[in-house]
């Protein structure tokens, strides 16, 4: 069964816990207001525009509205024929009679619209009639006209009374149409300020200001410092945004539109400022209900962690004197000193201890007995069990000898006989005598009277080939470990073979990570791919044996299949001398061949080690 894997556990105090604590629960509360106050921004802000959009959309078609209604109430006065004869009729008595009824017709055509502050007819011949205003207010205007042939048009603004006033223009013709004379001119007087802020209050509450320009950019009405910020201002959809030239703290954003019938633009600002303040006053409320729940919670949690505290130091300050070697603490009884408040889990732990240390006095005259016996076990255990893998490799190599040899005689093939009987008890004697650890040059004498054999059984079917370092020679490695590596490589890849084969044994020492890698290659069957990723399982899987287990590493390679006992053998000796990172290492191509590969500490005999099984 494989073992399970130990969790990772991190060591931290309850000091570090109570500020990580207080820090999460801090980070997590701001988090929540920031998140609160940027959703409630980001909505706001959205609102504000679409509001800015509706109340824009709103004031510029009643704007374009009233300025369409101004043109068609020009024209209406340029063709009336109460004003033709006004101006064209100069006898005084009926100058009197025509002037009434101007009077009367500008007045009913000013009560069509609120916004209408006055309407002036003056003449070529300097006749002149208005509502409110006076000759000079429009004499300027007046005599800049050099061609009176245009349409109704907005000529620029003045003062008429106590108000600003946009003024429109329209000429006024003949009936007669050969002629063509221009009798005068129609003056029409609009209250910007109360066409453009009808409602203050609102605006004023929203932050909501007006811009008027001509068809020339020249500002009509409005703040001229709003005015002079339309130059820098950023487009972002439809929408302007821009920031006070004079203050930088003001910010805006602006909607235009075009106010065809006059040739104007108007422009509609709305100050993000004003829209933000109550936010501020939400997150200056939200810090400070924080800042009083924080300051509740550490009272609450200082109040109770203290003695916690206490109690857990001088409990480990009991356990650190014991640890230290002081052994008076098993005679003394544990007493801490609680205060004000006990945590009964505390008590237990005290009392535990305090058990335990009755208990470890107990134990320790019985303690370095049962480790050495314990210890003793482990190394015969292990001896045992690498002794007998060890072992395992001569079973295959009598028996395949030994029917070769029965073949040779039964063809009277005595020196052949004499060869392969010489060379197997070589091999025979070298795997039961002598220290586990020898030499690489010794190990390779062996392989070389086992290739003896194997020659001679199958002769011409396969050549060796060694690659060997010039310093790889005196390296030690485990005794019978390249030999099963080499027997597998003939049984399982060149047996099996159709073609003549080539085996490759070398060895090379790699400084650089302090091992020495043996090789085993042949250029035979091979094995499938799906072949080849079991039997790595299979020997990744193979575990380091634990002192005292009855189901023995040699219990298991007992039941191994024949195909791969040869390899995991060498590589459960492997990890018993070295460790499990010491595994082989197989690559193998189906139809192309495989090799096998092993790593040992590269070591000689003046720096080996104590190696379990070692029969020195």
């Amino acid at each position: 069964m494989k073992p399970m894997k130990q969790q990772k556990t991190f060591s931290i105090s309850i000091t570090r816990q109570f500020c990580i604590i207080m820090s999460a629960f801090l980070i997590l509360t701001l988090g929540l207001i920031l998140y609160g106050a940027f959703s409630y921004t980001r909505f706001h802000r959205d609102q504000q525009k679409s509001g800015l959009q509706a109340y824009a959309g709103q004031l510029a078609r009643h704007t374009q509205t009233a300025y369409e209604s101004y043109e068609n109430i020009c024209y209406d006065i340029s063709y009336s024929s109460v004003v033709r004869d006004f101006l064209s009729d100069c006898e005084n008595a009926a100058a009197y009679g025509h002037y009434t009824q101007l009077k009367s017709q500008l007045n009913q055509l000013a009560r069509l619209n609120p916004y209408i502050t006055d309407i002036a007819v003056y003449g070529t011949d300097g006749v002149f009639a208005s509502l409110s205003g006076s000759q000079t207010t429009y004499r300027t205007f007046y005599e800049a006209m050099t061609d009176f042939h245009f349409p109704c048009h907005a000529v620029d603004t003045a003062p008429v009374g106590e108000k600003i006033c946009h003024i429109l223009t329209v000429p006024v013709f003949s009936p007669n149409a050969e002629t063509d004379r221009c009798l005068g001119v129609v003056f029409l007087a609009v209250d910007l300020e109360q066409l453009l802020s009808d409602n203050p209050d609102f605006q004023h509450s929203f932050g909501l200001f007006t811009v008027l320009t001509d068809e020339n950019g020249r500002l009509v009405y409005g703040d001229a410092s709003l005015y002079e910020t339309l130059p820098s201002a950023r487009k972002e959809g439809d929408f302007l945004r821009m920031t006070d030239a004079g203050d930088s703290s003001l910010r805006y954003l602006c909607l235009p539109y075009d106010i065809t019938t006059v040739n104007c633009r108007l422009y509609i600002f709305m100050e993000e400022g004003r829209a933000f303040y109550p936010i501020g006053q939400l997150s200056v409320i939200s810090l400070m209900e924080t800042a009083l729940i924080i300051i509740l919670a550490l009272l609450l949690l200082f109040l109770f962690y203290r003695p916690l505290l206490s109690s857990l130091r001088q409990l480990t300050d009991h356990m650190k004197s014991f640890a230290s070697g002081d052994r008076r603490i098993l005679k003394d009884p544990v007493c801490l000193n609680h205060g004000l408040i006990s945590y009964k889990e505390i008590d237990e732990i005290s009392l535990a201890f305090r058990e335990m240390l009755d208990e470890i006095n107990h134990l320790s005259h019985t303690i370095f007995d049962t480790n050495t016996r314990m210890y003793e076990l482990e190394s015969i255990n292990r001896r045992t069990e690498i002794e007998f893998l060890r072992s395992q490799a001569i079973p295959h190599i009598l028996h395949n000898t030994l029917t070769m040899i029965c073949g040779m005689a039964a063809e009277g093939m005595t020196d052949n006989i004499i060869s392969v009987t010489s060379a197997l008890a070589q091999v025979f004697r070298y795997s039961i005598k002598g220290s586990d650890l020898v030499t690489l040059r010794e190990e390779m004498e062996i392989v070389k009277a086992y290739l003896t054999i194997q020659k001679e059984r199958f002769g011409e079917r396969f050549s060796v080939r060694y690659t060997f370092l010039d310093d790889s020679d005196d390296c030690l490695i485990p005794r019978m470990i390249i030999q099963p590596l080499v027997e597998n490589a003939i049984v399982h890849g060149i047996e099996p073979a159709l073609h003549p084969c080539e085996l490759v044994i070398g060895a090379g020492h790699n400084p650089e990570h302090g091992y020495l890698a043996i090789w085993v290659y042949d250029n035979g069957v091979g094995m499938p791919k799906e072949n080849l990723e079991q039997l790595r399982s299979e020997l990744a899987a193979v575990p380091e044996p634990a002192a005292g287990e009855e189901d023995s590493l040699a219990q298991k390679h007992r039941s191994d299949n024949r195909r791969s006992i040869g390899l995991k053998n060498v590589n459960a000796r492997m990890i018993l001398y070295y460790g499990p990172e010491y595994t082989l290492l197989i690559d193998s191509e189906e139809n192309a061949g495989t090799n096998v590969q092993l790593r040992v500490p590269h070591l000689t005999k003046q720096e080996e080690p104590y190696v379990p099984g070692d029969n020195n």
